[in-house]
């Protein structure tokens, strides 16, 4: 496309426009000053940016200079970051300037904003162009994902897989159509979900459009955002999809295809999707270590009556395999579950420095050249050919599209020094609001502060459990195995755990207590509870950022709920908010009532 089409946008976040050459140079850029830092083909490269074009050149740089890149994301935790480029043998990270006291000192650090600049650079300068040293047998990037031996696991992928993959899906999607579609990527580059975005887009020649978290999250700056530049794909987790839809679906959805994945797609969702717009959706299903995904579904314009649980996951994409079958590796006819196998062009080469885990994985193909994945997905083929998903096999999880391992989280909440014993679970108590769970068997009572301090030190926050249990003993089948049907449900109206309540005591308090009841599924909230210690997260936050937008007519910021995580911190926000609402109305009227002679006057003396 840089070539075909050089001025063509390539990709967009808010008023920073690249086009394909702007793009293709600045890659150049980066390529040449990371040979000149030593970096060889086959090495890995860390990247940490922001949602910005500059994510895209950072990674189009590194694959030039023949290296894989390892994404990174700021927010996890400092020794969870040092494991990743350690184990991947990083010692060079491309990022964002204001990201880099977010990264471990053992690397050396390259700014992007520096090295893939266009200053000084001209179209005829050498710094502008760099020979791809990439081969497609190599490594593209190692992403990381929940490990089940209590360590995240580095999946490796190849350039061949994600041509594949990227090819597919732009055929699939129809993106290289008669006008250039602009597709949204609204996750972090350290996940794949967006991958189904990026990179399918640009061999099509379309434009990414990048939306920043903070917009992402929000249903009202999203719904702003799209109306702004229109977005014509986006693919989401049927959890996001739901908080965004509270602005209303005709004002978030896109205008050609929605797709969606991360997480099983519920027929309620969809239905209301095709009621109210009148874009396409597709659903999408596939483990990381498959190359983003594997198999598509097109859902009908109008719910089947007689249908599956779950919308289906559909067929194989170009170059893929499915296989569904019993514990001893036989296929199994149609109807009868088994585990789902995936083999094909998408098949990782395995887990970084994890011989045993890949071994376990990724076995010989028994029914075709090459090898498949076992996936540890339980799945049935339909009879119409399609493949319905029906959960795991094993206790692997998924939480608003994030990958979790319980295993990982009960080995780190293990180290707390008075626990000793641990079993954490996804429960779903109220339907469409899936939350982990900790059960804590301990010395004496440990505060719910140093648990979770615990949990944050070392995982990302989609793995902190929205609930610790402390039991005298964790309930055992006669076989000795955990008994997940004797775990009782956490008391949805309890305080925060080792916190007094305390009732709120004015207005803004009741109201604001009422909206989080709405949010979390409680009827009595302290004001010093804290709102992720009740089991909020980054999408509930949206929406009770969205519902005191309605309520005190006030733009309060998703941050908001990070730095002000209590009723009676957050209280005091809106009320400062309302003033200065109140002193800009005041203003307005002052000077409402003054000539332009007056006001001159005014700010002069001023």
């Amino acid at each position: 496309a840089a070539l075909e089409h050089p001025d063509d946008e390539a990709v967009g976040s808010g008023t920073d426009r690249r086009s394909y050459q702007s793009v293709d140079r600045a890659a150049s850029r980066v390529a040449r000053a990371l040979a000149e830092a030593g970096v060889m083909p086959g090495d890995a490269v860390g990247l940490c940016t922001d949602r910005s074009p500059n994510m895209i050149v950072a990674v189009l740089g590194i694959w030039k200079s023949g290296a894989a890149y390892v994404p990174l994301n700021h927010e996890h935790p400092h020794d969870r970051l040092a494991h990743q480029l350690a184990e991947c043998a990083v010692t060079v990270v491309v990022a964002s300037s204001s990201l880099v006291e977010h990264l471990p000192s053992l690397v050396s650090v390259l700014a992007i904003e520096t090295i893939g600049s266009d200053a000084g650079a001209s179209a005829a300068s050498d710094i502008d162009t760099f020979v791809n040293r990439a081969e497609p047998n190599d490594r593209a990037y190692v992403m990381y994902t929940s490990g089940s031996t209590g360590l995240p696991k580095g999946v490796e992928i190849t350039h061949a897989s994600l041509a594949n993959y990227s090819h597919a899906l732009a055929d699939r999607l129809n993106i290289a159509s008669d006008r250039p579609l602009h597709c949204a990527t609204v996750t972090a580059i350290s996940t794949d979900l967006g991958n189904t975005a990026i990179f399918p887009t640009l061999v099509a020649g379309g434009c990414v459009e990048l939306i920043s978290s903070d917009v992402a999250m929000d249903p009202n700056l999203f719904a702003q955002h799209v109306a702004r530049w229109p977005v014509d794909i986006v693919k989401l987790t049927p959890s996001h999809l739901s908080a965004l839809m509270t602005a209303g679906a005709e004002r978030v959805l896109p205008t050609t295809t929605l797709v969606l994945g991360g997480e099983a797609s519920p027929w309620g969702l969809v239905h209301d999707v095709l009621q109210q717009h009148t874009c396409k959706v597709i659903n999408h299903y596939g483990p990381t270590e498959t190359t983003v995904g594997s198999c598509t579904y097109d859902v009908p314009e109008v719910v089947p009556t007689s249908r599956p649980a779950t919308v289906p996951i559909g067929r194989p994409i170009a170059n893929s395999q499915c296989y569904v079958v019993d514990p001893h590796g036989g296929l199994l006819p149609v109807g009868v579950a088994g585990e789902l196998w995936i083999g094909g062009a998408g098949v990782a080469i395995g887990y970084r420095a994890q011989p045993e885990q890949t071994a376990e994985r990724f076995i010989d193909n028994p029914f075709a050249r090459g090898r498949v994945y076992r996936s540890g997905d339980k799945a049935r083929w339909l009879p119409d050919g399609t493949i319905e998903f029906l959960g795991r096999i094993d206790d692997q999880v998924k939480i608003r599209g994030f990958r979790i391992e319980p295993r990982e989280i009960e080995h780190v909440i293990a180290s707390h020094p008075q626990v000793r014993n641990v079993a954490v679970i996804a429960r779903e108590d109220v339907p469409g609001d899936r939350r982990l769970v900790a059960y804590v068997v301990a010395d004496g009572t440990p505060s719910l502060e140093s648990l979770r301090a615990t949990v944050t030190a070392a995982l990302p926050e989609y793995m902190t459990p929205a609930a610790f249990m402390l039991l005298d003993s964790l309930p055992l089948t006669p076989s000795g195995k955990l008994d997940r049907r004797a775990l009782a449900a956490p008391d949805a109206n309890a305080s925060s755990y080792g916190t007094t309540y305390v009732e709120p005591s004015n207005d803004t308090e009741r109201r604001l207590a009422l909206c989080w009841g709405e949010v979390l599924h409680r009827d009595r909230i302290g004001i010093h509870d804290d709102f992720f210690a009740l089991g909020g997260h980054s999408l509930l936050a949206a929406q009770v950022v969205a519902r005191v937008r309605n309520n005190f007519a006030v733009e309060l910021a998703l941050h908001s709920l990070f730095t002000a995580p209590t009723i009676a911190l957050l209280a005091l926000e809106v009320d400062a908010l309302q003033q200065a609402n109140l002193d800009d109305a005041q203003l307005d009227e002052l000077l409402a009532g003054l000539s332009q002679e007056e006001i001159d006057q005014l700010l002069n003396e001023a």
